[in-house]
C-alpha cells in the first residue's frame, strides 16, 4: 500500500508523472543489469522533461522504528540512492508513507526529501524514459506487442486501426475494449477464467489513455502534452500521465 501511495504522491504532487522500474532503466538505457545488493525502486521523469530523478519508496507502521534521524527510514532510503554512482540523475527523492491507526486517533502521513545531484544525463534518455513509462501501461492492459515496441525504441503508430482499442465519440480517449492477452486456445481453462473475469470487470471499469498522449509518443516529442484534463470525479479517475479509469455499472454511454 505504501508503495502505491508514494508512487501517486510523486506523480500528482511532485510533478514526476513518468515512473519506471530502476532495473528496467538500467537494462534498457545502459545495456546491463545492475548487480548491487540494494537499489532504488524507481527512476522518475519531470512533467516537462527537465529533470530525471531516482525514487526510493519506504513504508512504515505505527509501531515500528522512526522515520527521521540517522537511523530512520528516510536516511536508509537516501543511503540507497547515494550508493548508485554510475547512473546520472538530477534529483534523489527518498519517500516514506507512515500508516497510523486512525481508530486510535493516529494520522497517516507522507515524509520525503528532495536532494540535488549535479549531473548531465546522456542524450535522448528522457524520451526513452517517457516511452518506457507507457510500455508499463500497455503491459498492464495485456498488449505485450506495443509494450515491447516502446521498450525497443522502434517506431510507433497510433491506435486507430487497432481492434484492441476504441476511440470515444469525442475523439479524446482510446478505451481498451476487449481482453488483449492471447492464449493458445480458447478452450484453455485459463482463457475461460480470464475472459469471465474481464467481462465482469469491464462492466464496471474501463481503462483508457488520452489520444494526445498516443500522438505525442508517435511523433517522438521530447515532452508530454498537457491538453487533457487531470481532475477526477465520481465517474472518471484521471491520472497526470494521461491515463484514465471510468467507473460505473454501465460503461456503454
Amino acid at each position: 500500500m505504501a508503495q502505491g501511495i508514494n508512487y501517486l504522491f510523486v506523480q500528482e504532487r511532485l510533478d514526476y508523472p513518468f515512473i519506471i522500474d530502476f532495473h528496467l532503466f538500467c537494462e534498457s538505457n545502459y545495456g546491463k543489469t545492475y548487480t548491487g545488493s540494494k537499489t532504488p525502486d524507481f527512476v522518475i521523469l519531470k512533467e516537462d522533461f527537465s529533470e530525471i530523478g531516482m525514487l526510493e519508496s519506504k513504508g512504515e507502521a505505527s509501531k515500528t522504528s522512526s522515520i527521521t534521524g540517522n537511523s530512520g527510514k528516510l536516511q536508509s532510503a537516501l543511503n540507497q540512492l547515494n550508493s548508485i554512482q554510475q547512473f546520472c540523475v538530477h534529483k534523489l527523492i527518498p519517500c516514506c508513507t507512515r500508516l497510523e491507526n486512525d481508530k486510535k486517533g493516529g494520522v497517516s502521513s507522507i515524509h520525503y526529501s528532495i536532494r540535488d545531484k549535479i549531473c548531465q544525463p546522456k542524450a535522448n534518455i528522457t524520451t526513452r524514459i517517457f516511452r518506457q513509462h507507457y510500455a508499463s501501461w500497455f503491459y498492464l492492459v495485456g498488449d505485450f506487442t506495443i509494450a515491447n515496441t516502446l521498450l525497443s525504441n522502434d517506431g510507433f503508430e497510433n491506435l486507430e486501426e487497432d481492434d484492441n482499442y476504441n476511440l470515444d465519440e469525442e475523439g479524446q480517449i482510446y478505451w481498451v475494449n476487449r481482453p488483449i492477452i492471447e492464449f493458445d486456445s480458447e478452450n484453455d481453462s485459463s482463457f475461460t477464467n480470464f475472459r469471465y473475469q474481464f467481462e465482469l470487470w469491464s462492466s464496471r471499469i474501463k481503462i483508457g489513455i488520452y489520444k494526445s498522449v498516443i500522438d505525442s509518443i508517435g511523433r517522438g516529442e521530447n515532452q508530454s502534452p498537457r491538453d487533457y484534463p487531470i481532475d477526477s470525479n465520481e465517474t472518471y479517475v484521471r491520472f497526470k500521465d494521461g491515463t484514465v479509469i471510468k467507473i460505473g455499472n454501465d460503461n456503454n454511454e
